[in-house]
């Protein structure tokens, strides 16, 4: 038997496919180019392909790069930027947030972009979606730079000049349409460009039907925040006489190519809903239980609705997904437990897979799983104590893996960090210029912080 010719052959440890093929234990996989082109038992991979490189994985764990399905590059430089009293204000994006990402310069944000890409590396990220933020040009720059998978969107603000951000309905039309012609498909199709909506708040009806109209022309995603906040629902009630679930059904915004993030205030009529309408869901979980409330994530799953996990970006909490399925089953087991005595809560079979396949479901991309013919977005994880012993290895890297574990991270079948160090970006550089950009935005963040917090 003459053996095929691949790029990369990773071999020797414990392979967690998330498909079919379940766990292997020694097991291969083959990378040709940015695709998977075989996995299984080690002794059958090696003698089907020879490759140019190869990696022992020997006493290591191999599973799918993780999806981030909701966060904002840009606010990473917000660490610690805004209080508790703050965040307790409603609604924490018109107040703080919008106002912020109006003052950053194109410059600060690839900066806080690059920072962003390094975290999500680092902890074994290797796919995110920007939720909807400024100067996107620069997000997608610091992107193709540093090796990772993304989907670029833009802020949509065009429903009152008062607010910052504010657009003209057809300006921000135009400038997608030049979005999608400058960066659809760039780094050899990691990056993908789809539409957001900010905000049912914050975009006109016209504004919802001609990006809806966009995305089918150019056969692309759409992301939007819905039923985050309990002054949107009271905002639909008395503009349309709708919940924004049932609004955005309604005027068919709601199907199987739209990514609808954080879903708190959703109820049983809304739920079916969602199960009609097969969208697709991102749930953050350690945001959403902060500062808005719980989600009802175990019906959604049960009702057969695709959920993935989200982190919402490095302001809130870290941008460690491993950390966020441990905050979702915490927060899930609370919620079915003292509302209905049961247990169960969100289990870990589901919780690996909303980081990982229930991801590439959503964007549409064969991602999140160890499988032939898949995109190799392929992780390499260390196993220290707290993952010994691992009698039931979903189980144990749901609830006791973290970036701590991350060793390699391969990105569209190129290698992009290796022995716990990115290779794409300079570390020490992007963490002095992120220390230099905190110094530089630390008056604007206190000003806006005292702002909100003057007796009025």
């Amino acid at each position: 038997m003459v053996a095929e010719r691949a790029d990369l052959l990773i071999f020797g440890g414990t392979l967690v496919t998330v498909s079919e093929l379940g766990i292997v234990k020694n097991g291969a996989l083959a990378i040709r180019g940015n695709r998977i082109v075989d996995v299984g038992p080690k002794n059958e991979v090696k003698e089907r392909y020879r490759a140019e490189r190869e990696i022992d994985a020997s006493g290591k764990i191999i599973m799918p790069g993780l999806i981030d399905g909701h966060m904002h590059n840009a606010q990473i430089m917000l660490r610690g930027g805004f209080s508790d009293e703050i965040a307790n204000l409603p609604p924490i994006w018109m107040n703080f947030l919008i106002p912020y990402e109006k003052y950053l310069s194109r410059d600060q944000i690839k900066k806080a972009s690059l920072l962003s890409s390094l975290n999500m590396i680092k902890s074994g990220t290797t796919c995110f979606v920007e939720a909807g933020g400024p100067k996107p040009d620069a997000i997608a720059e610091a992107s193709l730079k540093s090796g990772i998978r993304a989907v670029i969107t833009r802020s949509t603000i065009d429903i009152d000049p008062r607010i910052p951000m504010y657009e003209e309905t057809d300006e921000i039309v135009r400038d997608y349409e030049r979005l999608i012609r400058d960066w659809h498909g760039a780094g050899d199709g990691r990056l993908k460009v789809w539409v957001s909506m900010r905000e049912v708040m914050l975009n006109s009806i016209e504004l919802y039907e001609k990006l809806f109209g966009l995305a089918n022309d150019y056969n692309t995603g759409v992301t939007m925040h819905l039923a985050e906040d309990r002054t949107e629902v009271d905002f639909c009630l008395k503009e349309f006489g709708k919940r924004p679930v049932e609004l955005m059904y309604e005027k068919g915004f709601l199907n199987e190519k739209v990514l609808a993030s954080h879903m708190v205030f959703v109820n049983d009529r809304e739920a079916k809903i969602l199960e009609r309408a097969r969208a697709n869901i991102c749930w953050c979980p350690y945001v959403d239980a902060y500062v808005m409330g719980p989600s009802r994530v175990n019906d959604l799953l049960a009702r057969g609705v695709n959920v993935i996990f989200g982190s919402d970006g490095g302001a809130w909490d870290n941008l460690d997904l491993f950390e966020q399925a441990r905050h979702g089953r915490v927060s899930s087991k609370i919620i079915s437990n003292s509302l209905y005595h049961d247990k169960t809560g969100l289990t870990s079979s589901d919780a690996i897979k909303m980081l990982t396949s229930y991801g590439g479901k959503a964007l549409g991309e064969p991602i999140g799983e160890l499988k032939r013919g898949y995109k190799a977005d392929v992780l390499i994880l260390e196993i220290d104590s707290n993952l010994v012993p691992s009698y039931d290895l979903e189980y144990v890297l749901v609830n006791m893996a973290s970036s701590r574990n991350v060793n390699t991270v391969i990105i569209d079948g190129k290698v992009v960090m290796e022995d716990k160090r990115v290779i794409t970006l300079d570390e020490e550089e992007v963490i002095r210029e992120g220390e230099e950009l905190a110094s530089e935005l630390e008056d604007k963040i206190r000003e806006l912080r005292d702002s909100l917090l003057k007796p009025r």
